[in-house]
């Protein structure tokens, strides 16, 4: 997502080389006749000679089957569309995200605590076939909200809420991850379920390992490193 205006300075940048794209080759069709015809395996062609016997006894009736349309039946009474609840453990020691001395909780901290895990991991492990030498993961990731203290902290000084607000950002201006947790996430959730999260997170540090990979020298336009910051988010 983009980086407000005053720490734009972090995100307009692009991706230089390191990922190879894969060509696929489709191949053609030579002619419409192979040789090789097709029937339908349905006992739709039989033996003239041959009766099929009815199965159906004249006391089985097909019992009767409620009417999606109807409001009463209920279809999944765990009501499908209502967000799935977070399954996932809490972290083993401290978690990887600073959520601040007055965070309210949120019903997918876990599994976001958990996505930042991973790409961590992943990127430690990734990181240097890419780009060589050795991975650093970011130096803070930060949960933002009206009445969050402390403060994160950026060279530019302390990030106030408005800043942030609606948003998410990676900054090298502190080498710090920062995403709205009182209207952003919690929408994403209830919109697209706990999955959006981990994407988010995924796309945010895709902008991390652009800083480190030295692209962000090229500045080039901020379509191509949101764009690469996707590929990255997928690649996880």
């Amino acid at each position: 997502m983009s980086a407000p205006r005053d720490l734009a300075s972090s995100r307009r940048r692009t991706l230089v080389g390191g990922l190879v794209a894969a060509a696929m080759v489709l191949a053609a069709c030579g002619s419409s006749d192979q040789g090789v015809s097709a029937r339908r395996s349905d006992g739709a062609i039989q033996d003239p000679d041959v009766t099929v016997p009815d199965q159906t006894s004249p006391d089985q009736t097909i019992p009767d089957q409620p009417d999606p349309q109807d409001p009463t039946v209920s279809t999944n009474p765990d009501s499908p569309l209502e967000p799935p609840e977070d399954t996932t453990p809490p972290p083993v020691g401290e978690p990887i995200i600073d959520f601040g001395d007055n965070h309210p909780g949120q019903p997918y901290d876990n599994f976001l605590n958990a996505s930042f895990q991973d790409l961590t991991d992943w990127w430690t492990e990734v990181y240097p076939t890419l780009y060589g030498g050795a991975f650093e993961p970011v130096a803070g990731i930060y949960a933002h909200y009206p009445d969050r203290t402390p403060l994160p902290d950026s060279c530019d000084g302390p990030v106030p809420y408005e800043l942030v607000e609606y948003n998410a950002f990676y900054t090298w201006c502190g080498d710090i991850i920062v995403y709205d947790d009182a209207q952003l996430l919690p929408e994403l959730v209830s919109n697209l379920g706990a999955a959006a999260v981990g994407v988010v997170a995924a796309h945010e540090y895709g902008h991390a390992i652009q800083q480190r990979a030295g692209v962000f020298d090229l500045n080039l336009p901020t379509v191509d490193t949101e764009q690469q910051a996707d590929c990255f988010a997928g690649a996880w």
